[in-house]
């Protein structure tokens, strides 16, 4: 069973590197951004400069709420020379490979490596690492600065409250620890409105949220033998319905359909990049006991057990790739039985 290191040792190894650098997940959500700006703050008071990079362009969501000018965007990590870093910080990335969002990151020989993260099929791939199943990975982080003794400041304990709901669904999700309840109330007791940030962020749905969701129901599929229910999205039907998806909040378009009455999970298929053949697959389960994450690692990906994804690269289409993953399910399935 590997074990974590220390917080001091993760700390002193960070603040001793010449030229560390971090690359956000390829998934990017609030709880990928959140731990970044965390991180880079508080070594920026030890006087530690950690650079921030993503593979793609920021959503509007995030430009709202946080300081998304100190992470360089359109960046891809397969394609970076790191030769001049002697350390890569991965934060909230179950595995290495999903740094980038083909799922094809290759580690650099030279370069440490530093794995803090929160999700349960993490496999320690760091040479230090400091892994906790949490709801989040602020949550991890929140324990982690708590042994080092070091003082959060009200907009990086907001950030923590912020990651911490939309990761767990607003604490819906079966991912939530009793550790989790005792840091919101922690969180509320230090002065942070819960009330405030649930209702920022999940009363309200925009005009784009509206048309998005009637797409969804418009291309919903429901399985012959009524166990799932899945629906896809091209970049031509947004561009037809004049739907801008990064000012659309509540998560995946498999959020909205896991709530199908008497199905044991969804999916959805979101075509990133027609030219590449790039689509992202998002799984959710309706049944308490159905397990995505197996689903979502047997194509590659990886998450948690109510919430799951992964990148698929297929030139050939979205029939294809659709075709794909149901012979995935049909397969885990055929799995079970014998």
């Amino acid at each position: 069973m590997p074990t974590n290191n220390s917080p001091q040792e993760i700390w002193d190894a960070l603040k001793q590197a010449k030229n560390p650098i971090c690359f956000l997940d390829g998934r990017l959500d609030f709880d990928s951004v959140c731990s970044a700006l965390i991180v880079k703050e508080l070594l920026s008071m030890e006087g530690v400069e950690l650079p921030l990079y993503w593979h793609s362009f920021y959503v509007a969501d995030y430009k709202k709420y946080f300081e998304v000018d100190k992470i360089t965007p359109n960046v891809d990590p397969t394609q970076f020379d790191f030769t001049d870093y002697d350390l890569l910080l991965f934060l909230d990335c179950g595995d290495a490979h999903h740094l980038a969002p083909q799922g094809n990151f290759v580690i650099p020989s030279h370069i440490k490596t530093v794995n803090i993260d929160h999700h349960t099929g993490n496999p320690f791939y760091g040479d230090l690492n400091y892994v906790l199943y949490r709801g989040s990975n602020t949550s991890v982080l929140y324990n982690f600065f708590l042994e080092l003794d070091l003082t959060l400041s009200p907009k990086l304990l907001k950030y923590i409250a912020m990651s911490l709901l939309t990761d767990t669904g607003f604490l819906k999700y079966d991912t939530v620890t009793s550790d989790d309840f005792r840091l919101i109330a922690t969180l509320v007791d230090s002065g942070i409105s819960i009330f405030d940030i649930i209702y920022e962020l999940s009363f309200f749905l925009t005009p784009d949220a509206f048309r998005l969701n009637k797409l969804i129901l418009n291309n919903m599929r429901v399985e012959k033998e009524g166990r799932f229910v899945y629906t896809t999205i091209t970049q031509d039907e947004l561009a037809k319905y004049n739907i801008d998806e990064y000012n659309v909040k509540g998560g995946s378009p498999s959020d909205y359909l896991r709530r199908y009455e008497g199905m044991r999970f969804a999916f959805s298929i979101t075509e990133r990049n027609a030219n590449k053949g790039l689509y992202s697959v998002s799984f959710r389960s309706s049944e308490k006991t159905y397990d995505v994450e197996k689903l979502a690692k047997s194509l590659g990906g990886g998450g948690h057990t109510s919430a799951a994804g992964v990148k698929i690269v297929d030139p050939v289409g979205l029939d294809s790739v659709i075709n794909t993953v149901l012979s995935a399910i049909y397969m885990l399935d055929a799995d079970k039985s014998s």
